[in-house]
């Protein structure tokens, strides 16, 4: 049905659920987003900085190479930004902490996914 590996799976709102990783006759398999093979190129909706998630399990996110000088705060929204071949403005996470430590370069960030599975179990793809 036109379904290939490294398209993006939603729920409904446009919020991203996964990846296709592997492509059957009958079905498919997802890798979730807080998956650890998953990094998506993002971007942090209120403030525009470029992030890279990368899954952490148990309904975790990292948000990498966010610069000491960046400014980012605890509830901004980080989306897709395009840049990764995924949709631009697809629903990622929520940033849950920030941490800005005094000798790096980079802060830890981490954040939680927006996608509820106890909301329903209507999932789509996207084709292109």
């Amino acid at each position: 049905d036109g379904i290939a590996k490294k398209m993006p799976v939603i729920a409904a709102g446009n919020i991203l659920v996964g990846v296709i990783e592997q492509v059957f006759d009958d079905s498919a398999l997802i890798l979730l987003i807080d998956d650890p093979r998953v990094k998506i190129s993002g971007r942090v909706q209120e403030s525009r900085i470029l992030v890279e998630t990368k899954g952490e399990l148990q309904n975790n996110l990292g948000l990498n190479l966010v610069a000491n000088s960046d400014e980012i705060k605890e509830s901004e929204t980080v989306i897709t930004s395009g840049l990764d071949g995924l949709p631009e403005a697809l629903l990622i996470a929520e940033v849950t902490k920030v941490k800005i430590p005094s000798s790096a370069l980079f802060q830890t960030v981490t954040a939680r996914p927006l996608f509820d599975p106890s909301l329903g179990s209507s999932l789509f793809v996207i084709l292109k």
